[in-house]
């Protein structure tokens, strides 16, 4: 069985993520609004990319990548407690460093590493309890997720569905590889405006042929919150 992945964000009406930009009402729960939206879906975990990990809890950090020439070496198995949800980051290099095996919220780290990380890294990651899968890194992006996602269900058989929560480049790389089964987008009613800033889907690659062609977005649910703020559900049907 495969890990079902429902891609869910809050966004700004134009579809920006950096939500340290947004003018909000002061009484306005944003991170409850998403939470419990989330909630709903009785995920066994969540899926980010490095950058958002590192910004994640005070108890992360990034250093320059921990790379050497390394033969295969098999996954492992942190301090993983029975019923816990999943934090997996794609941290390919092995650049993010932790406290504990457990962010702040409770959830285990699982990190998806290429198979050029050092041993030295990995001893570090073992110490602290941290789960890590190898990806199979070469030009086939879409292959490498899968592979990504295959290891972690062999190793925590009971995962059937992780919530995709970016930033924007793993999000686009999630859907070029045709790997979103669903989109739960909160919406808020703000524009941004900055052409600069990420939105919540940004593929890094050949814009010929289109990420999203041939996918195409079926709604399944949609209800307006206090404010303005609409919520939205679309299956994706390839």
């Amino acid at each position: 069985m495969s890990i079902k992945i429902i891609c869910h964000m809050i966004t700004t009406a134009d579809s920006r993520i950096v939500t340290s930009r947004w003018d909000l009402p002061a009484d306005f729960d944003i991170s409850g609004v998403y939470e419990n939206t989330a909630a709903q879906f009785n995920a066994q975990g969540w899926i980010v990319g490095r950058a958002t990990m590192s910004e994640y809890a005070d108890n992360i950090s990034e250093h320059q990548p921990s790379l050497a020439q390394q033969a295969e070496r098999p996954d492992f198995k942190g301090a993983y407690r029975e019923g816990q949800q999943l934090a997996v980051v794609f941290d390919l290099k092995g650049k993010l460093t932790y406290d504990g095996c457990v962010l702040p919220t409770g959830e285990h780290v699982t990190a998806v590493l290429s198979s050029e990380v050092s041993d030295v890294y990995l001893y570090e990651l073992q110490q602290q309890g941290i789960s890590y899968v190898f990806a199979d890194v070469q030009d086939d992006e879409t292959a490498m997720l899968k592979s990504a996602l295959d290891r972690i269900q062999l190793m925590f058989p009971h995962v059937q569905l992780l919530l995709l929560e970016g930033g924007g480049t793993i999000n686009g790389a999630f859907l070029k590889a045709g790997l979103i089964d669903e989109l739960s987008l909160i919406v808020c009613p703000l524009l941004d405006g900055a052409a600069e800033v990420q939105n919540f889907v940004n593929y890094h690659g050949p814009a010929d042929p289109r990420p999203g062609a041939g996918q195409r977005l079926e709604l399944l649910e949609h209800e307006l919150f206090a404010g303005g703020t609409l919520y939205l559900r679309y299956r994706i049907d390839r």
